[in-house]
């Protein structure tokens, strides 16, 4: 195949949007087709997530197959290889086909005579298939081509499929750390923004700090010197705090921790994720509520939990709940048997994967 046929196909899940240089990809090595690209869920198949050329189609044709046609498709694509390509002759008798209502009513009247069908692979969990229809045969030379095109395509497929799971991923934890009032600033090498939370950016605007995407990060007094040293000095396993400024007349505490960076080295790769917090946050009171409902916990020992996942030590925690250390020592046991965790580190993951789901519920 050719390097720019192959790049289309890697690049298409990169795409503005997703996949669309795949399908004039495939017609340029087999004309006429209507194409699809599937991924499901293997545990939840009715989850997936089709993309067609439907632009150059008849509209609609997806949803009428799933409404009015699925139960009535006598092809098995059961047992389909990955990296290899089946037609309707390979997986139904065409004759039985011909004289199916499928055939008859969905794919005669829109030329779907043809077809080649792939399943590309199950990738943590997902499953992908693609196949095109047309109403012409495929001539030897264009199967060869497209079986050839497999491979390259379930390599885009499975870093599509990867993609999607971190940026879900990203995405809980991000909401999580906005509702609980903790910033996050992501900077490169040089100090540059790559990104930041709302939180983040509301902070540093408060204290008068420039937060323009690609810019340096500028923290003020004692912070600028504490930046580059974890950026020069730093590892990846050890955080270095420090009460850098003020905002609006409070305290900011910062937390800096180098990252590993790929071997790439990308200018834009983040180097040192920062976490910052104002001394007096105060944890919202719905946010209690729900975590409590959710765990079964008192208010008290929800309010704990939040107070640790915002970044407090169970020191600072008791501090600002007004108890004793022992006291808040007992809290988060409780916390550990109704939650069925073991570590204030486990405890943590737990609420902060929980609460972008908790937070969707009450809208």
């Amino acid at each position: 195949m050719h390097t720019d046929m192959i790049e289309a196909i890697l690049d298409a899940p990169l795409a503005d949007r997703p996949w669309s240089p795949l399908f004039p990809a495939l017609n340029r090595l087999a004309g006429g087709m209507r194409c699809m690209i599937r991924f499901a869920p293997s545990r939840m198949p009715q989850h997936d997530l089709i993309l067609t050329n439907e632009d150059d189609s008849p509209s609609g044709l997806v949803q009428m197959y799933r409404e009015e046609y699925c139960h009535k498709d006598p092809v098995s694509y059961e047992g389909l290889v990955p990296g290899n390509l089946y037609g309707f002759d390979d997986l139904i008798d065409r004759s039985t086909l011909s004289r199916s209502e499928f055939y008859q009513d969905f794919c005669k009247p829109f030329g779907m005579h043809h077809a080649f069908f792939s399943y590309l692979g199950r990738f943590d969990g997902v499953d992908a298939w693609l196949n095109g229809v047309r109403d012409r045969p495929f001539q030897p030379r264009e199967w060869g081509d497209l079986k050839a095109a497999q491979p390259f395509v379930s390599t885009a497929a499975r870093y599509f499929v990867r993609m999607q799971g971190l940026g879900r991923v990203a995405n809980a934890l991000g909401q999580a750390c906005d509702h609980l009032g903790a910033g996050v600033v992501l900077v490169d090498s040089r100090g540059r923004i790559v990104d930041c939370n709302v939180e983040a950016r509301d902070i540093l605007i408060d204290a008068g700090i420039g937060v323009a995407h690609g810019g340096p990060l500028r923290l003020p007094s004692e912070g600028a010197g504490f930046l580059s040293d974890v950026l020069d000095n730093g590892n990846a396993h050890a955080a270095k705090r420090i009460t850098a400024f003020e905002c609006l007349g409070h305290p900011v505490h910062v937390v800096a921790r180098r990252v590993e960076q790929s071997a790439l080295r990308l200018a834009t790769e983040p180097a040192a994720v920062i976490h910052l917090r104002r001394e007096q946050h105060d944890i919202p009171a719905d946010a209690i509520e729900r975590i409590a409902a959710h765990f079964s916990l008192s208010q008290s020992e929800a309010r704990l939990c939040l107070l640790l996942a915002n970044g407090l030590s169970l020191v600072e925690s008791a501090d600002q709940m007004g108890l004793t250390v022992e006291t808040a020592r007992t809290y988060c046991k409780r916390a550990f048997a109704k939650t069925d965790t073991t570590r204030q580190s486990e405890l943590i993951r737990l609420i902060l994967n929980n609460m972008p789901l908790l937070t969707k519920t009450q809208h």
